[in-house]
């Protein structure tokens, strides 16, 4: 009877509501990535076992309640029985009948009794299993949490160094650029100054009867250098531009 009574303590106590608070596992709020589905799916998962639990809790009292009852039962039975003991003592032959039918009676109601704490115990050990698994369950969706943010982090250092890196070419693009254009200026302005020397030097020899035809092929061929030079600043612009869309 004292195994009972201890069961009864557990049952009746504070230890079973406070064990099943299902306000220990707050909701978590729904997150565009992956992981969200997961974790809609293990609260589903503890919602069902937090029913489960109620279920429990309402079998295990039920139980006691049954349990209960059936004590009072047996303490009237036993007093009744003892009553029609003490009334047929007199008699040896009724005196055996009634030890016997109390000992019957007591027999039927510690088997009712057992079956009925084994019932008991084997709830209580559903609804630990539950909460046990409640517990795993919300271990997972801190641990979904903690994963999501680091990943969260580790985007974000990513995005800084990308913008770091374009930042980069962009400068990179603009002094080879600055390059380009000095060294067509310069192309330029040799191939300028060297027409230049070329008009002076027949100016001053002052017959162009034999040279005029190689002075305008070096003519020619001065401008042909500058339109090249300015060709490859176009072609290499447009090779700039290109490598920018790429990296973009």
């Amino acid at each position: 009877m004292a195994d009972i009574n201890n069961n009864d303590s557990l049952i009746n106590g504070d230890t079973t509501s406070e064990f099943f608070d299902s306000t220990d596992f707050p909701p978590l709020k729904s997150s565009p990535s992956p992981s969200a589905v997961d974790v809609d799916l293990l609260h589903k998962t503890i919602s069902d076992l937090e029913r489960e639990n109620s279920v429990s809790e309402s079998r295990i009292a039920e139980l006691n309640a049954e349990l209960k009852k059936l004590r009072v039962e047996k303490d009237a039975e036993l007093e009744k029985l003892r009553v029609e003991k003490d009334a047929v003592s007199e008699s040896s032959e009724s005196h055996g009948k009634a030890a016997e039918a109390i000992a019957k009676r007591a027999a039927e109601l510690e088997i009712e009794v057992a079956r009925l704490q084994h019932d008991l115990i084997s709830a209580m050990n559903d609804s630990s299993e539950s909460n046990r698994e409640i517990q795993k369950l919300n271990a997972e969706i801190v641990a979904l949490k903690r994963e999501k943010s680091e990943v969260e982090s580790k985007v974000k250092v990513m995005e800084n160094k990308m913008e770091e890196l374009m930042k980069k070419s962009n400068d990179s693009d603009d002094l080879i650029h600055g390059f380009m254009q000095k060294i067509e200026d310069r192309e330029i302005e040799a191939t300028l100054k060297a027409n230049d020397e070329l008009v002076a030097d027949e100016v001053r020899s002052g017959d162009c009867a034999g040279g005029c035809d190689q002075f305008m092929k070096q003519l020619k061929e001065n401008a042909a250098a500058i339109a090249v030079v300015t060709g490859g600043v176009i072609v290499a612009g447009g090779i700039m531009c290109y490598v920018r869309h790429i990296r973009n």
